[in-house]
């Protein structure tokens, strides 16, 4: 669902809900509601704003946070699996070829959907009847219950700790781009963009441990 609000060109809102469902998780984990939602506002239509827009025709501060879900963890991880191997090894005494199978590994009951949360803020300008135009956006995401191994099992038991929802990570970015563009006749324009960027990322959690 998608809900959109436009005040004069003003005020700017929008809010989007999706429920989404994936059969690579557990019956009881198999479905989630990820919503997102921005708002802005353009200061460059404001009266205020009427002496200097001949020169600075358009601006416009916005806010955003959004969450989305990943399904992309690959297959049978919540089902323990037996798989056959191919060895060469014959039985020298009936002379026919050994069949092998790998053993299951351990399986958490209970996956369900790493979610992405982004968060942001940014600003948008344009000047000379927008032939200098730019923007500048920072950004933080946060990726939760990213899979990663469990709490460590006793070596006896003979098998790794199964993978879960056990792992967190987060960037921090921003961005800025300036645009340029120019006609100088109807045979003859110039257009040039500039971007600068940074982003830095952290695994914030690992496992149940440090």
């Amino acid at each position: 669902g998608r809900f959109n609000y436009d005040y004069k060109g003003r005020y700017l809102l929008e809010y989007n809900g999706r429920y989404d469902g994936s059969s690579k998780f557990p019956e009881m984990d198999q479905w989630g509601f990820f919503q997102s939602g921005s708002a802005g506002w353009r200061f460059s239509e404001e009266e205020f704003f009427a002496p200097i827009k001949h020169i600075w025709n358009n601006g416009k501060i916005r806010a955003s946070y959004g969450e989305i879900g990943n399904e992309n963890i690959g297959t049978d991880m919540f089902i323990s699996t037996i798989s056959t191997v191919n060895i060469d090894y014959i039985n020298h005494a009936t002379g026919v070829k050994i069949n092998a199978a790998t053993k299951p590994a351990l399986r958490s009951s209970s996956l369900t959907w790493e979610r992405i949360r982004t968060t942001g803020v940014g600003l948008d300008f344009g000047f000379f009847n927008n032939q200098l135009n730019g923007s500048f956006d920072w950004f933080q995401r946060d990726t939760k219950d990213m899979l990663a191994p469990g709490a460590t099992l006793p070596s006896v038991l003979g098998a790794s700790a199964p993978t879960g929802n056990n792992g967190s990570l987060r960037t921090r970015g921003w961005e800025i781009t300036i645009d340029y563009n120019h006609a100088f006749n109807k045979d003859l324009s110039v257009n040039a963009s500039l971007t600068f960027a940074d982003a830095i990322t952290h695994i914030t959690k690992y496992g149940t441990g440090t």
